[in-house]
């Protein structure tokens, strides 16, 4: 009994020196995890003990606690900013047991547009289309219905735009310029048509002159490609916040989209008009997804230009065309997610 008491409070003594010194090594020996069985206590999520022979269970420190891990601790975070706005986050997350469409097909054709089309946007709220043209602020700026039927035309934008997205926390469309032309909010009537637009920050807030960025509306934060990196800048001062390099490259990716899906695990679309497939990238640690999704086009599209992203649609300008045609890449449920909006039941 005295050697078993002795050997125990040595392992005891050395469980505590290894918490200042080396605590991820207690993986390697065999202690046992276990949860704490005090019922009254389970509102400390996430606590872990060690039970070693001969001894009281044992409270470790954070660092060796089990924490949740950064995209858990993040997603928690959207979570709550999605119940403050309405939104369920247990029926978002049976949403996303959901994956991207392996092969995706036309539902919308925006008509008339140019061949230097790029930016797309969609008002959830008046199902309303934008869309504009790359290469000068003298350019006009489309709007549509839900159906693809063009409703009005601003003749002239005041800005030379790239990306375009509707912002959910400010209730605005918005959009990046050409270089160093930096962020603008485009002012719409009530019944949704482009008025004029003003500008919210200058400077080239992107990664680069002619970035197609997106908006993240769960961390509030727009989001750019480049060189297998994506870049997070905040849309109201343009600041760069961090960084996330990509786990692996697709081969002949446009240099400059970046799409936002909000489908965990999928959040970030890029895409190859070489070979007209999606590729999807977690958010949180740049790991590239196995799932891709291959557009229902037998003409390729110009591989930097023609391409954004909105309502669950990838959309593209064919190189044999005068339309954008939008590609159902995700269902309707799933692209509700992009506005950090509630799913359709």
């Amino acid at each position: 009994m005295g050697l078993l008491t002795c050997r125990s409070y040595m392992m005891c003594s050395l469980l505590l020196l290894s918490l200042w010194s080396e605590p991820l090594c207690l993986a390697s020996q065999s202690l046992r995890a276990v949860r704490q069985p005090d019922e009254n206590l389970k509102s400390s999520l996430g606590q872990r003990f060690v039970q070693i022979p001969g001894c009281s269970l044992l409270h470790l420190p954070a660092l060796f606690s089990g924490r949740a891990s950064e995209r858990e601790e993040r997603e928690e975070g959207e979570g709550e900013r999605r119940e403050a706005r309405g939104v369920c986050p247990d029926r978002l997350r049976m949403a996303s047991d959901d994956k991207p469409f392996e092969t995706a097909v036309a539902s919308v054709v925006l008509p008339g547009v140019t061949t230097n089309t790029m930016s797309i946007a969609f008002d959830p709220n008046r199902e309303l289309y934008y869309s504009g043209q790359a290469g000068s602020n003298s350019y006009a700026l489309w709007t549509f219905d839900k159906d693809g039927q063009k409703v009005n035309s601003m003749k002239t934008t005041g800005f030379d735009g790239r990306g375009m997205w509707w912002n959910s926390a400010d209730n605005q469309l918005q959009a990046n310029c050409y270089s160093s032309g930096g962020y603008v909010a485009i002012k719409l009537d009530d019944a949704g048509m482009c008025k004029s637009s003003e500008s919210i920050v200058k400077g080239q807030r992107q990664p680069e002159a002619d970035s197609v960025l997106a908006f993240d509306p769960d961390n509030n934060e727009l989001l750019g490609y480049r060189d297998g990196k994506i870049f997070r800048y905040n849309p109201t001062t343009g600041e760069e916040i961090s960084t996330t390099e990509l786990s692996s490259q697709p081969p002949a990716l446009n240099p400059t989209f970046c799409g936002y899906t909000g489908v965990p695990g999928h959040e970030i679309v890029l895409f190859s008009g070489d070979n007209l497939t999606c590729h999807y990238v977690d958010k949180f640690s740049g790991q590239l997804a196995e799932a891709k999704t291959k557009l229902a086009l037998e003409e390729r599209v110009h591989n930097k230009f023609n391409t954004g992203y909105a309502n669950g649609k990838l959309f593209v300008v064919p190189s044999r065309g005068n339309a954008f045609r939008g590609f159902q890449i995700v269902s309707e449920a799933l692209a509700a997610c992009s506005f950090g909006a509630l799913p359709p039941k």
